[in-house]
């Protein structure tokens, strides 16, 4: 994974060839960056941690973000690290803290039926390791906090990071979680 720096803070939009920069490379700016990456428009990652590890230990995907990861081709690799989830069931805590509500029940065997998809479970970690695989690592860089970000009709998006580099784009998309840095 490299280290960017601007060279200079004046940037020329291009909106026919746009510069995006994603803020986290998590789940989602992974996915994303994937979806960029297929459709060849210029991207880089800035992520906070200085060293990428998944957080979590389960996740599972409803039918609906299947057809996305079967465009982007995903779905065969995808279906050897998951297991089909035929049911689900939401649960409250009480608030004597001795059981648990049962809230809703869903039988996800049908979203079969009706989509063609099947609703999955799968290792977060192991989510997370399919789709960095699929980003280049150069386009990935650590240690790379937003502190600030500004922008102009003439350069773009301004964004400054706590080692003190700062990098322009034409979009900047935030998918960095709850401290975040962009939202």
């Amino acid at each position: 994974m490299s280290d960017i720096k601007s060279s200079s803070i004046h940037h020329t939009p291009n909106p026919s060839n746009p510069k995006i920069i994603i803020t986290g490379a998590g789940l989602g700016g992974l996915t994303l960056a994937i979806l960029l990456e297929k459709a060849s428009i210029d991207y880089e990652i800035l992520e906070r941690a200085t060293v990428l590890k998944p957080l979590g230990s389960a996740t599972g995907l409803a039918p609906n973000v299947m057809p996305l990861l079967e465009q982007l081709g995903l779905l065969d690799e995808l279906k050897k690290i998951s297991l089909e989830c035929m049911s689900g069931s939401i649960y409250k805590d009480l608030p004597n803290g001795e059981s648990l509500e049962l809230l809703n029940m869903t039988d996800a065997s049908a979203l079969r039926g009706l989509s063609g998809y099947a609703s999955i479970i799968m290792s977060r970690p192991d989510l997370h390791a399919l789709l960095l695989s699929h980003v280049p690592s150069h386009k990935i860089h650590l240690g790379k906090r937003v502190l600030s970000m500004s922008q102009s009709d003439d350069n773009g998006v301004l964004v400054r990071t706590n080692d003190g580099s700062t990098h322009l784009c034409d979009i900047l998309v935030g998918c960095d979680g709850a401290y975040s840095g962009v939202r």
